[in-house]
């Protein structure tokens, strides 16, 4: 059955769906490959996206991963390109939906 709560959040983004969050947590949660593997590689395929189609927005979350002592940048990071991930794995999500509805 088809939801009936918006996909999109109040400015266009896509909003995050308990199944994509379940889905990616499941399989890069570390039950699979204990070491982690597979979501470095999710990670690497989305900054290279991220790098080749958003130049901007790389070097905005570069000036502002900037402020924060050295250690910290890889885990801020790690975290930004996830969430970057995760909102392109939700619109391919909904993208798909539409094309069935």
């Amino acid at each position: 059955m088809a939801s009936t709560e918006p996909q999109y959040t109040s400015k266009g983004l896509p909003k995050i769906s308990q199944v994509t969050r379940d889905a990616l947590f499941g399989r890069y949660s570390g039950r699979e490959q204990p070491n982690n593997t597979d979501y470095g590689n999710f990670l690497t395929g989305v900054q290279r996206r991220l790098v080749t189609e958003d130049p901007v927005l790389k070097e905005f979350i570069e000036s502002q991963i900037g402020k924060y002592p050295r250690e910290l940048h890889q885990p801020m990071f790690e975290i930004v390109v996830g969430v970057y991930g995760i909102l392109e794995r939700q619109a391919e999500a909904n993208k798909m939906a539409d094309s069935v509805k």
